[in-house]
């Protein structure tokens, strides 16, 4: 784990969600990831990179620092969870407050920009 890493423990209400979402299997703490300190509007994708069998989508924040994601990871403020790379876009889910109280599921994506 790298120093900027910061341990999270969702609340009560947020994690009973999340389960039944699927979310957060088996996990009390789960630890933030570097991106999820970023809105999802400040990210920009600028391509992707094939390694291994592997497609990777690359990811700019506003301060021109460019970051290598998979499936998989999290990034964004809302609980966003990438769900998958193609070389035009990079689909996440994102976990918001409902208009009952609750939470669901909110689709979203960074595109590229040609």
């Amino acid at each position: 784990m790298s120093g900027e890493e910061k341990p999270r423990r969702p609340s009560a209400e947020v994690e009973r969600e999340a389960r039944r979402l699927g979310w957060f299997p088996g996990c009390v703490i789960t630890w933030r990831e570097f991106l999820e300190q970023y809105s999802l509007d400040t990210l920009k994708m600028v391509g992707t990179l094939r390694l291994g069998g592997s497609i990777y989508g690359l990811v700019q924040t506003k301060d021109g620092l460019v970051h290598r994601v998979t499936a998989g990871n999290h990034i964004g403020q809302a609980e966003g969870k990438i769900t998958e790379i193609s070389p035009s876009k990079i689909s996440v889910v994102e976990i918001v407050p409902d208009s009952l109280g609750g939470y669901m599921e909110r689709p979203a994506a960074l595109a590229l920009n040609e």
